[in-house]
């Protein structure tokens, strides 16, 4: 029993220390549109976005590019 009260009495008390800023892109974005308050349904505008822009890039690549006028 005296092993656990010594890990105990070294482990550190008070409260814990605040969490870092995220430096990664994608830590950003999480911090700012999914973490907390900040919690909101933009991401999914985001991504409908970039659906749409990758789907008009593919077709314009593989068909319209080539279509004559």
């Amino acid at each position: 029993m005296a092993d656990v009260v010594s890990f105990y009495k070294k482990l550190p008390t008070g409260p814990a220390p605040a969490a870092k800023k995220p430096t990664t892109p994608w830590g950003k974005y999480k911090a700012a549109y999914f973490d907390g308050d900040n919690a909101s349904g933009k991401p999914l505008i985001h991504l409908a976005v970039v659906i749409i822009l990758a789907g008009y890039t593919w077709e314009y690549q593989s068909h319209l590019k080539h279509h004559k006028h």
